[in-house]
């Protein structure tokens, strides 16, 4: 899980680059309406992980980071 939680974190940071980078764009509403699905995807993994201390403060951190 920890591989997987690293490539979440890199993939939430380059999004994050892009809603910087991209605020003039005419797809700009789309990019932050997807970010708002993965972050409730990020939610459901959370209750998923909910027994296990580690994972969850891991998914807690991205949440808090987005």
């Amino acid at each position: 899980m920890d591989s997987q939680i690293k490539i979440i974190r890199e993939i939430i940071e380059l999004g994050l680059d892009s809603i910087k980078s991209y605020g003039d764009n005419v797809h700009f509403h789309r990019l932050i309406r997807e970010f708002y699905r993965a972050r409730e995807g990020l939610v459901n993994l959370r209750n998923t992980y909910l027994q296990d201390g580690k994972e969850m403060g891991e998914i807690d951190n991205i949440l808090y980071i987005m």
